[in-house]
């Protein structure tokens, strides 16, 4: 029977996940853990849309070069919010209060390249056993200043998005449902955003849609890692990287042991 030296299994396991940190049958956006804020909730100064209805309820926002866009008008051609069952058509339930949906500029989110941004989803359903939401769908756009589309997730490598259900149990809207971009995008999005000159007058929008809703508004915010207290994630690159290098020590380090002595 072959017996795997637990360091060469150790670093075999390292590559292999360096491999699988690239997408894996995953999503244009991946759901990344639950941030949770304190006080009044993660606050209205990066708020992209919230929107409200019962059962079901959809929205969307986008930049026109002049003024925000909202409701059916600014979703995005080919890509409603159709996931989970929900059916076109799109936008609608959005709330237009001070603060409440609006694109927002990359240099309002703090993030200084593609693989900081992060996006929340906060629902705010009023407690209970029956404050379970689904998110049914989520597609974010990258808008220039004037107005042109830069990339949306809709063309995701990773696929469609996977909706997802959540349980928002206080009621409060303190509990954040953060995701972002897959790998495969990251660079997409780095190249045809933040490497523009002005990519900090970039505007990112959403349309989304959830479905189970009950009472509260729910939103999404867009904001950068460090401020959710989350890590920048390394690409898969480095990881793998990292397991060459150590598997070409172990290989120096083998042929050492091996070689006979001087003298």
């Amino acid at each position: 029977m072959t017996r795997i030296r637990p360091c060469r299994l150790l670093l075999s396991r390292v590559l292999i996940a360096g491999v699988c940190l690239a997408p894996c049958g995953f999503a244009g956006l991946i759901f990344e853990g639950v941030a949770q804020a304190s006080g009044g909730g993660f606050g209205g100064n990066i708020t992209l849309l919230s929107i409200q209805a019962t059962g079901t309820e959809r929205g969307c926002i986008s930049w026109n070069g002049t003024t925000q866009v909202i409701g059916s008008a600014a979703c995005i051609s080919g890509y409603p919010p159709q996931g989970g069952g929900v059916s076109a058509p799109p936008g609608g339930d959005e709330k237009t209060g001070a603060n409440q949906t609006q694109t927002r500029t990359i240099a309002q989110t703090g993030a200084l390249n593609a693989n900081q941004i992060r996006f929340v989803f906060n629902a705010n359903e009023g407690g209970g056993a029956s404050s379970a939401i689904t998110l049914a769908d989520a597609l974010v756009a990258f808008y220039a200043p004037t107005g042109t589309l830069l990339w949306h997730s809709g063309l995701s490598a990773g696929g469609p998005f996977t909706p997802r259900t959540f349980l928002d149990p206080t009621g409060t809207g303190t509990s954040g449902q953060v995701y972002r971009l897959d790998f495969a995008d990251v660079q997409t999005v780095q190249n045809l955003v933040f490497n523009r000159p002005d990519y900090q007058n970039v505007r990112v929008g959403i349309q989304f849609a959830a479905t189970q809703a009950n009472s509260g508004a729910d939103n999404f915010f867009v904001t950068n890692n460090a401020a959710l207290g989350f890590p920048e994630v390394p690409e898969p690159s480095t990881w793998i990287s990292l397991a060459s290098g150590l598997l070409a020590f172990f290989a120096f380090w083998r042929r050492r042991r091996g070689a006979p002595a001087d003298g």
